[in-house]
């Protein structure tokens, strides 16, 4: 089985208020994620959320 690419690479970011980093340590990795707030990709597909 061999994989190849279907799409362009998919870039993801973190947005927040500067209120929102004020009180919160900021994200250095993916990880970091799991101690904050974040809203959730759900895909158009079959609804699923991105983990």
């Amino acid at each position: 089985m061999i994989a190849i690419p279907i799409g362009p690479p998919t870039r993801l970011v973190v947005v927040a208020t500067p209120t929102y980093f004020a009180t919160r340590s900021p994200v250095r990795t993916p990880h970091d994620l799991m101690a904050h707030d974040c809203i959730n990709i759900r895909f158009l597909t079959h609804g699923g959320l991105y983990t």
